[in-house]
């Protein structure tokens, strides 16, 4: 997937992962403030290999042992969980997600990293890293004038390089695997917005990306908090922040601002990974918004998410897609609300109200089968079980900290991450705990894949 440099998720935030599970054959009602911890292996899933995109690159867990198998820094985990790909020097390097072995080394100029691969996994786009933001609160890029994009072809290891004109970061592949969506900064010198265009891979041209009725391309100044691919890889989600509105003096205030600023007094940081940048609260009025990106139809639309959406910190907001892919899930944790959207009609079917969060942690999402009859909410230390219909809440599965990623398991439990642990819940509740692996692999963004053991 690729890595946003204008995502950013709060240094405090409360965490609201929604996954849509496995039907739970035995949940209660009330809080069970761990009392759902155990050992047993009744509780625990079976075995099985975690991929996990970590603030460093990619980490390999065996479950539930919690075994490190391998790290890839700087590693990019493939749609379809079989693929790891990172650059060394000059080297892009192939892995099996399995076991970490290489399967190829490509040559490749030295300094760029991996920022987007193709749904079937035979293609990679590379660039340089994103220039830092100008000023210290600032959320867009640096300026620059000149891009270099590498494509590779994965299977026969054909490089290609597109030297372009302005500031742009590779998005996402077309299905066809013929051109490569990018984000384009303008103005390119000092970027305060941006648009979606187009980079046909065999002519080198690059155009904008028409809306879903074929309106012209729209810049815009959100910020793109996260995202997540739609099951069939025909399409790419993504939840962003839109920027407030002019003040009565005619100034802008917030991250979207043509100036590019945060407001005074919020902290940006970089991450790498699956992340991206962080900042703080900011004032003015502010919205959100889903955008489609459609991987085949080359075309991108705008699904706006009611007035109560984005108020808030968008770092306590997060997305997760249907495996039918009919149906995408927007949780908001400042606003203590859930959205559903329709993906065929792109638009959004009903909202519901979630419990608030209970400890400051990291958004992140995923989903099962929308006929789970359960809905799972990691809100801080712990994992929100509502029903499926009404959204209302069932019961509360306790951590000793806050969730970092979470994902279902095939057997009906989910496994949660920390900062220092992964538990293994079973469909009832109760939970095996072990440690997580030691060492420089920071903080785990996201469960990309659970492999059989």
């Amino acid at each position: 997937m690729p890595v946003f440099p204008h995502r950013r998720s709060a240094t405090a935030l409360a965490v609201v992962v929604l996954v849509l599970g496995a039907l739970l054959t035995a949940c209660r009602s009330g809080s069970t403030r761990h009392a759902n911890r155990s050992t047993s292996s009744t509780s625990a899933t079976s075995s099985a290999l975690a991929l996990l995109t970590t603030s460093q690159g990619v980490e390999a867990v065996s479950l539930p042992s919690g075994n490190l198998q391998y790290r890839v820094v700087g590693g990019v985990i493939a749609a379809d969980g079989a693929t790891v790909v990172a650059t060394s020097g000059e080297q892009l390097v192939v892995r099996d997600a399995r076991d970490g072995s290489v399967r190829r080394s490509i040559r490749v100029p030295a300094g760029l990293v991996v920022k987007a691969l193709s749904g079937d996994a035979t293609m990679a786009a590379l660039s340089a890293p994103d220039p830092a933001p100008a000023t210290p609160t600032g959320y867009m890029p640096a300026g620059r004038t000149a891009t270099t994009i590498v494509v590779v072809d994965l299977k026969s290891g054909s490089v290609t390089r597109h030297d372009l004109a302005g500031s742009l970061t590779p998005e996402a592949f077309s299905t066809d695997n013929r051109s490569v969506f990018v984000i384009s900064y303008l103005p390119a010198q000092a970027p305060d917005r941006y648009v979606v265009s187009n980079l046909d891979l065999a002519s080198g041209a690059v155009d904008g990306v028409f809306g879903r009725e074929k309106e012209p391309p729209e810049e815009m100044q959100g910020i793109g908090r996260t995202h997540t691919l739609a099951p069939d890889r025909q399409a790419l989600y993504t939840l962003y922040l839109r920027p407030p509105t002019a003040t009565a003096a005619g100034a802008t205030t917030g991250p979207g601002t043509a100036a590019g600023t945060a407001a005074a007094g919020t902290a940006a940081a970089a991450t790498t990974g699956a992340t991206t940048v962080t900042a703080g609260p900011t004032t003015g009025d502010t919205r959100a918004e889903v955008h489609t990106l459609s991987l085949n139809g080359g075309w991108a639309h705008c699904i706006d998410l009611p007035e109560e959406f984005g108020n808030g910190d968008l770092s306590t907001a997060s997305i997760a897609v249907s495996p039918e892919g009919g149906r995408l899930y927007v949780v908001d944790g400042a606003a203590h609300r859930v959205a559903e959207i329709d993906t065929n009609g792109l638009t959004v079917t009903r909202t519901a109200s979630i419990a608030p969060s209970t400890t400051a942690g990291r958004t992140t999402v995923t989903a099962g089968s929308r006929a789970s009859g359960r809905l799972f909410v990691g809100d801080g230390s712990g994992v929100q079980v509502l029903t499926y219909e009404s959204l209302a809440p069932l019961s509360r599965w306790y951590t000793d900290s806050p969730v970092t990623a979470l994902t279902t398991t095939a057997s009906g439990g989910v496994v949660a991450t920390t900062l220092d642990k992964v538990y293994v819940f079973g469909a009832d509740g109760t939970a095996r705990v072990t440690a997580r692996p030691s060492g420089p692999s920071g903080d785990v963004v996201s469960i990309n894949q659970l492999l059989p053991g």
